[in-house]
């Protein structure tokens, strides 16, 4: 699909630009971090996109403009952008299955199956015409961690796993505080049961709770986390983690520990998602 031949609108050496940019970032983010990944470099983002899905793991491929016919004709056309469940059975019905199908359809039939503003933009992306800018993802709408809970057989494993959870949970969430001003409105606790063994193992349906969570709570975030590891480098009764986290530390270890203040809190509070 990715032809070697010049480009006929002559953005093959661009092409060759943002093929060298992509390859020194996957080799940046490997040296770094110790990831793989795979790129896709093409004159718009959806084509972009699917170059990056073409050769896995660990290449990247370049898509010429005049390949991308070949491509995209095939495709099921739920695999175009604003397709979904609900267009890509419409036109089902109306036996437009592929890619190649709906690009056979003239816009204004294509209207007539479709709203407006969604058969003009089908259109065009059947075509792989996509105005759209490449921009930074948004922020994650939930925080979250996980844990298999293996060897967990009283209450007091169990305790202790959520502690350690919340140890790793609070810092992604001052990371994020501190980058979009951003607090939790609310804190939800999903179970899953394991059932079987070995290759017959599987999880069951999950069990969700969850409430308000006041952001007052955060004043405290700081203090909470050292004084887990406080609790548990000395094995005590936790009778200061306790405290803090019943919101008793006293004004100066609390803002010591870190944590914003509680009028600049209440403030952010109307602008959280």
């Amino acid at each position: 699909y990715a032809a070697a031949t010049e480009c006929p609108c002559g953005c093959a050496e661009r092409l060759r630009v943002g093929a060298q940019f992509a390859r020194e970032l996957r080799l940046g983010i490997f040296a770094q971090v110790g990831i793989t990944t795979c790129g896709g470099i093409s004159t718009c983002l959806f084509a972009g996109k699917h170059g990056a899905e073409m050769h896995k793991p660990n290449q990247q491929t370049t898509v010429l403009p005049h390949a991308l016919p070949a491509y995209l004709t095939p495709l099921p056309v739920r695999r175009l952008p604003g397709c979904g469940r609900r267009y890509s059975a419409i036109l089902k019905n109306s036996h437009v299955e592929t890619v190649g199908d709906l690009r056979k359809l003239p816009l204004q039939a294509l209207k007539e199956i479709l709203p407006e503003a969604a058969a003009t933009y089908l259109y065009r992306m059947a075509r792989a015409i996509d105005d759209r800018p490449v921009s930074d993802a948004k922020p994650p709408v939930q925080i979250g961690e996980e844990d298999s809970f293996t060897r967990c057989n009283r209450y007091s494993d169990v305790k202790r796993r959520l502690f350690e959870l919340s140890d790793s949970l609070v810092p992604r969430i001052d990371d994020d505080f501190a980058r979009s001003g951003r607090l939790p409105h609310t804190i939800r606790v999903r179970v899953r049961h394991k059932a079987g063994e070995g290759r017959h193992a599987y999880y069951g349906a999950s069990h969700v709770r969850q409430c308000a969570l006041p952001v007052d709570v955060f004043e405290h975030a700081g203090a909470a986390v050292r004084g887990g590891a406080a609790h548990d480098a000395d094995d005590g009764d936790g009778s200061e983690y306790a405290r803090w986290t019943a919101g008793e530390m006293p004004d100066s270890e609390r803002f010591a520990a870190g944590a914003p203040d509680r009028a600049a809190v209440g403030d952010r509070r109307a602008t959280r998602p």
